[in-house]
């Protein structure tokens, strides 16, 4: 949430946060005191994470732990350039660099995501998807 701090000049950028789990109430309240509430849409627990998915330009999944990700293989066939945590399946799933970037487990992201995703080549890949989704 602290990418939407930043880039207060960039209204475009929306989180869109999907499930339910026990740090919705702590992030909403966040999301309140920077006075970003209105970019960042709760969604609760969807039966359309697939279609959602579709309408997304990156996926983003921090995790402590993981089994095997399903919902990250759902964002890679929808086409979305992905960020997630290098624990439990995901390295089996995301070729670093090439499908996606994966960051160690609690590591702040504190740059530009377009410099993110110039480094990682999926600079093109998601400005694609923003040209051909309008």
């Amino acid at each position: 949430m602290s990418l939407l701090v930043r880039e207060q000049t960039v209204p475009s950028i929306q989180v869109v946060i999907v499930g339910v789990g026990p740090s919705r109430t702590a992030l909403e309240g966040l999301a309140q005191r920077l006075g970003i509430s209105e970019r960042v849409r709760f969604m609760g627990e969807r039966q359309d994470v697939p279609r959602l998915l579709g309408l997304f330009d990156i996926f983003v999944m921090p995790s402590l732990h993981e089994g095997f990700p399903w919902r990250l293989l759902e964002a890679l066939d929808a086409g979305c350039p992905v960020i997630a945590s290098a624990v439990g399946g995901v390295p089996e799933v995301v070729r670093d660099g090439i499908d996606g970037m994966l960051v160690p487990s609690r590591t702040r992201l504190h740059c530009d995501p377009s410099r993110l995703f110039m480094r990682r080549n999926l600079f093109v890949h998601a400005f694609r998807r923003l040209d051909r989704n309008g």
